[in-house]
């Protein structure tokens, strides 16, 4: 039997719904159930602490989960969704997100932000998935350098209702409602 004012040690011993305010060991605890192992905190927070301070914390708040780091809180979980209250960082090689619309709050993606180059990657660029036919590209060829528009590998037409050149234009034809116009004698004249 187990004294109330000494200090014993259980071998094998099963516990029926025991108080217990502290465990400590100088070793690994191992909690080992086969089935559920549940942390009741009954309204309170479930602390995680290393040498005694608090590094986190995990908190019900009118059903939804949050996640605190240290005491700010990191994470909060409602139903499927999630919100991360600081910065994301991904380290992995290929991020997948499978949604319909993706909302960014951001005036400038940067793309290719890992170049340790002192320019910019040959290449780089936005691509647009077509499905079982071509994929349209956007994208930057150091060769000229150009930027090029792309259906599968071959150039695709640009619509703009103005275009307006700083330092020249370069064409191989040109049509003007429907007609093309002869540029082989290498010089073009608009009245």
């Amino acid at each position: 039997l187990v004294s109330l004012v000494s200090t014993d040690t259980l071998t094998n011993k099963t516990l029926t719904t025991p108080v217990i305010t502290e465990i400590d060991s100088g070793s690994t605890i191992t909690l080992d159930a086969t089935t559920d192992i549940v942390l009741d905190a009954d309204g309170g927070d479930i602390f995680f602490k290393d040498g005694g301070t608090t590094f986190g914390s995990a908190t019900n708040n009118s059903g939804e989960l949050l996640i605190k780091s240290g005491t700010t809180t990191a994470m909060t979980f409602s139903g499927a969704n999630v919100t991360l209250e600081g910065n994301l960082t991904v380290s992995g090689t290929t991020t997948t997100v499978n949604s319909t619309t993706v909302n960014l709050n951001d005036h400038n993606i940067v793309l290719d932000s890992g170049n340790s180059t002192s320019a910019v990657v040959n290449g780089a660029g936005i691509t647009l998935e077509g499905g079982s036919g071509d994929d349209a590209s956007f994208t930057y060829n150091t060769t000229g350098p150009t930027f090029e528009l792309k259906l599968g590998s071959s150039h695709e037409d640009l619509q703009v209702d103005k275009l307006t050149a700083n330092g020249g234009v370069v064409v191989d034809n040109i049509t003007i409602d429907g007609t093309e116009i002869d540029l082989s004698s290498g010089d073009l004249t608009v009245d």
